[in-house]
């Protein structure tokens, strides 16, 4: 049997996750009924696990999960959309010229109500924080 105690990376939506269930019913409650949710917490505390093993799988009945995804990928200089929607279309392996969040969601296919999990989402502030058009363009 492998060791289930994965160490400092996060857990796969494939592996077992131990003693979270009341943090996984909490939000799963909070994302059925608010839509839009924070969690936040120390680095290290185990957020991108919960989503990945606990949360993920318990919720593809209700939603079309897209798989979590960051911002902060630097795109190739021949690139002149806006930085943050081709980061995410490209962690999302689509390519496109949407200029907004919306845009991209509404292009792409989906079986029921999108679920978009943004992992270390505050480096939209920190990546390039003197980008807010794009910053404001990207949240729309």
């Amino acid at each position: 049997m492998s060791n289930p105690f994965v160490g400092p990376r996060p857990l796969a939506k494939t592996n077992p996750i131990f003693g979270r269930n009341r943090e996984i019913t909490e939000l799963r409650h909070r994302l059925i009924s608010e839509r839009l949710v924070l969690l936040h917490s120390p680095s290290g505390a185990g957020k991108s696990s919960l989503i990945n093993a606990g949360l993920i799988p318990e919720l593809e009945d209700h939603f079309d999960v897209w798989e979590p995804t960051r911002v902060n990928s630097e795109p190739p200089a021949e690139i002149t959309s806006n930085r943050y929607v081709w980061s995410v279309s490209n962690n999302w392996k689509k390519d496109g010229d949407e200029t907004t969040l919306a845009e991209f969601v509404h292009a792409r296919p989906h079986r029921k109500n999108p679920l978009l999990i943004f992992d270390q989402f505050e480096e939209i502030l920190r990546v390039s924080p003197t980008e807010t058009h794009n910053q404001n363009e990207f949240s729309q």
